[in-house]
This record gives structure tokens, C-alpha cells and sequence, in this order.
């Protein structure tokens, strides 16, 4: 027994535990999700070309590649100016992230394929680039949701249902799928078990 639950599962999964409950969890089945990769290098500070200043590059989706295909790159981030305290003289670290909802070319590839492919993408966006040898792969397969028209109310309807059943849902799934958003949902769901065990006294 408990006096109130949160629920911070991924859309399937919270409709897979509550969707007997009520319809409006059983619909968050039908949010569709994408797959995602980054691959990780660690490469030599003074043979690689990055931008004078920024912790990042964007990519645009469907850029050009010399490979026949569009890049498969969506963005890089320089993790050690992002987070400075992984900085070093010799070494750059360098994590870029590839897959979309419309692009699941990584989940084709072995990691060693992926790594690759990245590689000499990082060629074609930076000019300058090594043959990384020190890298790691981390997928993330179907781990964001993707916002269809109608989502919002959807959202509205789960809260609904949760409210009544003294539960609280947080996650990718209703607030946004960047980690502040899901550190604010968490907050969120937070006040409002709060609010509810203090409905009881």
C-alpha cells in the first residue's frame, strides 16, 4: 500500500502498468518513439579543427555527404567545454550524436561500422580531423518520444487520470525530452505528491 505514487516510465511503459487503470493511460502506447546513438572520441587537442569559440555544432537535417546518403551527424558537442572540468591540455573529447525519428541508419550498424561512419563525417563538418582510436558507443533505442498534433491533450488527460488515482507520471514522455525538461517534470511530479499527502492531514 502507499499514499501516492510516482510513475517515471517511458510512455509504453506507463501504459503498460497503468493502462487497465484508465483509457487515457492505455493511449500513451500509441506515442511513437526514436532511437538515437552517440558515439564518443577522445582525439589529440592539436589535430583536430574546432570552432574558435561554443561548446557545440548543429547540424542541419539532410545535409549533403560525400558518401551518396545525407550526413548522418545531427549535432556535436565539445563535452570539455561544455562541462570544463574535463579539460585537459593534450585531448579534446568530443561526443556526437546521430539518429532520428526519420533516420535509423544506426541501428543497422555494428558499433564498429557506426564509429566509422562518424569518423569520417567529422572530417567532412570539422576539415580537420584525426582516425579517432579511442571512442565508445551508448545507444539509446526507441528512448525519445516524438510530440505528434494532439499530444498536449493527451498529456492533459494522463494528468487527469493521475490526479484522481493519487498518482503522478514525470518524464521524456510529458514536459519535453531535454534533461532540464525532465529534471523540471521530476520537480513537478514531486510538488504533486506533495500536494497530495498534504491532503491528507
Amino acid at each position: 500500500p502507499a499514499n501516492t505514487v510516482i510513475v517515471a516510465t517511458s510512455a509504453l511503459g506507463t501504459a503498460r502498468l497503468l493502462g487497465h487503470l484508465d483509457p487515457a493511460f492505455a493511449e500513451l502506447s500509441q506515442v511513437p518513439s526514436a532511437s538515437t546513438a552517440m558515439v564518443t572520441f577522445c582525439c589529440d587537442r592539436n589535430a583536430v579543427t574546432l570552432p574558435p569559440t561554443g561548446t557545440g555544432i548543429l547540424v542541419p537535417l539532410g545535409t549533403a555527404s560525400p558518401f551518396g546518403d545525407s550526413l548522418m551527424v545531427t549535432a556535436i558537442t565539445l563535452l570539455d567545454r561544455k562541462w570544463p572540468h574535463l579539460a585537459n591540455d593534450d585531448t579534446v573529447l568530443i561526443r556526437v550524436h546521430v539518429g532520428r525519428s526519420d533516420d535509423t541508419r544506426a541501428l543497422e550498424m555494428s558499433d564498429g561500422q557506426l564509429t566509422e561512419r562518424v569518423n569520417n563525417e567529422l572530417r567532412v563538418i570539422l576539415g580537420k580531423c584525426p582516425t579517432m582510436t579511442e571512442s565508445m558507443v551508448v545507444r539509446f533505442v526507441d528512448a525519445l518520444p516524438q510530440y505528434l498534433v494532439g499530444h498536449d491533450e493527451l498529456v492533459a488527460r494522463v494528468r487527469q487520470a493521475a490526479t484522481r488515482l493519487r498518482i503522478a507520471v514525470c518524464g521524456l514522455s510529458y514536459d519535453g525530452v531535454g534533461v532540464p525538461a525532465s529534471i523540471g517534470s521530476g520537480r513537478r511530479a514531486a510538488k504533486e505528491v506533495l500536494e497530495l499527502l498534504a491532503g491528507n492531514s
